[in-house]
């Protein structure tokens, strides 16, 4: 069976191109990492490349909260702003990941408001029901160990944390 299978290969890549190879195995990936609840990235994507993206990424390998592609669009929002005043505040710190990708890629020193109860998202009112009749979350969800996040981001001095609910603090 392991010939058949190696001639086939050999066969594949005398008629397939090396794109249309690679197209082939990102779909079979795709659609495995699918079934258990992950997404590959298209390798073409010149965002993963950038130095500023990769040093933070690596910094934050162990953290979860924002996916990738959202960190860096943060990120190049924050680089955008370099001529701008000011203090910049995050409204939901969880465990620092998106705090952490912004510090490493703000190009001006400024200083940084924390804010986060850490207690998790409040209950879901009758508003935030989706069209289905579901709520999408319940009271608690994301809820982290305040001390998670200031050890993620210690290092920083450029940083003071507000904890409670944003109305409050």
């Amino acid at each position: 069976m392991l010939e058949v299978r190696m001639k086939l290969r050999d066969v594949a890549r005398a008629f397939i191109s090396k794109k249309s190879r690679g197209v082939a195995w990102y779909k079979v990936s795709q659609k495995k990492a699918d079934k258990y609840g992950f997404y590959v990235y298209s390798s073409h994507m010149v965002w993963k490349d950038q130095p500023f993206f990769r040093k933070a990424l690596q910094r934050v390998k162990d953290i979860s909260g924002i996916p990738d592609p959202r960190a860096f669009v943060l990120q190049s929002c924050l680089r955008s702003i370099e001529r701008i005043d000011g203090d910049v505040a995050e409204c939901g710190v969880r465990q620092g990941r998106s705090t952490i990708f912004m510090l490493m890629s703000d190009l001006r020193p400024r200083h940084y408001h924390l804010f986060d109860s850490f207690a998790g998202l409040s209950e879901p009112t009758a508003e935030d029901r989706k069209r289905n009749g579901r709520m999408p979350w319940k009271s608690g969800d994301l809820s982290t160990d305040e001390s998670v996040a200031r050890e993620n981001i210690s290092g920083f001095g450029n940083t003071t944390f507000h904890v409670g609910w944003i109305p409050d603090t």
